[in-house]
C-alpha cells in the first residue's frame, strides 16, 4: 500500500497475535566481525569494533536481545566514517528488544548512520523499544543481505564474512523467515469523519493535548523499514514523521533494495507470494507531523 497524502494508518480493532520463540535478555559477539561487546550495570551493552569496509561497518552477534529499560549503543568513535552498519544474529534465538538502540559518535548525539538488524529467527519489539539514531532502520528477518558487487552478508553461519563498500541491492529469505511483531499500549488518537456526503468520508486523527511520541520511530525524514514473515502490530506504533515506513511480509525470495533520499526503498517483484499483516489493539502507523500537521507528511508502503 502506497499512501502519500495520509498521515496516518491507525487501528481500532482489539485482536491479539503472539511471536513464536524465545529470546534471552542479552547482546553477545560471535566472534566472527572482531565485534566487542561490554556490558555495563543496568543490562546495558556497548558495541565497538565490528569490521569496516569504506562507509560499511560489519557487526555479528550470537544475540540480540535489550530488556526493559536495558540499552546497546554502537559507539562509532573508532569508525567515524561509517554511513551504515550491518548487523546479523547467528545464534539461533529470536530477538526481543524492549529498551534503547542507539548509534552514536560521542555517547550522547545520535550519529547519521542507518542501522539494519537482521535476524532470521523473529524480531519482536516491546513496548519500550526505541531507536535512537540519526538515519534509517531496517529490522528484517531475511537470511542474507547481498550486495551490488555479489558478496552476500548471511545470517546463517558464523563464517566470518567477506566484506564489502558496495550498497545494499536485496534482502534474501529462506523457507518459512521469522515473524517480526511490535508492541505497545496503542494510540491515544480519536477518529472523525468530515466530508458532505457519508459515500465520501475522511478519516482524520484528532490528536489530544497530552500526546505523546512514544513507539517505535526514526529520525524525521528517514526510513523505518520492518520486512519478514508475518509481521503484527499489538499496540504497536511505528513512526518516520515525514519520511517513509515501509512493511513488507514475505515468504521465499528475493526483496530488492534501493538506495534513495530519504534512506531506503523496497521492491516485492522477487517474492513469489506475500504473507500476512495485522495491526491490531489501536496500533499506529504514522508518516506525518503528527503533532505538527501544517508539514507534509510521508509514504506507507
Amino acid at each position: 500500500m502506497e499512501n502519500s497524502m495520509r498521515p496516518a494508518l491507525f487501528c481500532l480493532g482489539f485482536t491479539t497475535v503472539l511471536i513464536c520463540g524465545h529470546a534471552s535478555a542479552q547482546v553477545t559477539s560471535d566472534r566472527s566481525t572482531a565485534t566487542n561487546v561490554t556490558p555495563l550495570p543496568g543490562n546495558n551493552f556497548v558495541i565497538t569494533g565490528g569490521r569496516a569496509e569504506g562507509s560499511n561497518l560489519f557487526h555479528s552477534f550470537g544475540s540480540f536481545s535489550i530488556p526493559t529499560g536495558g540499552s546497546a549503543t554502537f559507539n562509532l568513535l573508532g569508525t567515524r566514517n561509517v554511513s551504515t552498519i550491518f548487523s546479523r544474529v547467528t545464534g539461533g534465538a529470536a530477538s526481543t528488544i524492549d529498551g534503547r538502540i542507539f548509534a552514536t559518535l560521542d555517547g550522547r548525539t545520535p550519529a547519521p548512520v542507518s542501522l539494519f538488524l537482521m535476524n532470521p529467527n523473529g524480531v519482536l519489539f516491546g513496548a519500550n523499544a526505541q531507536l535512537i539514531i540519526g538515519g534509517s532502520f531496517v529490522g528484517t528477518t531475511a537470511s542474507s543481505v547481498r550486495f551490488a558487487d555479489g558478496v552476500e552478508f548471511t545470517a546463517t553461519n558464523t563464517v566470518p564474512p567477506l566484506l564489502t563498500m558496495s550498497a545494499p541491492v536485496g534482502l534474501q529469505f529462506g523457507q518459512n523467515p521469522g515473524a517480526i511483531q511490535v508492541e505497545g499500549a496503542g494510540h491515544r488518537l480519536a477518529s472523525s469523519i468530515t466530508g458532505s456526503t457519508t459515500q465520501n468520508p475522511v478519516l482524520f486523527p484528532y490528536v489530544p493535548t497530552s500526546f505523546s511520541l512514544s513507539g517505535l520511530r526514526v529520525a524525521p525524514g528517514r526510513t523505518l523499514a520492518l520486512i519478514g514473515g508475518d509481521i503484527s502490530l499489538n499496540g504497536g506504533i511505528v513512526a518516520a514523521a515525514g519520511g517513509r515506513v515501509e512493511m513488507g511480509s514475505v515468504d521465499v525470495g528475493q526483496v530488492g533494495i534501493r538506495s534513495i533520499d530519504q534512506g531506503f526503498q523496497f521492491d516485492y517483484s522477487g517474492v513469489p507470494s506475500l504473507r500476512n499483516i495485522q495491526l491490531s489493539q489501536r496500533s499506529l502507523v504514522d508518516v506525518g507531523w503528527i503533532v505538527d500537521q501544517s508539514r507534509s507528511g510521508g509514504s506507507i508502503q
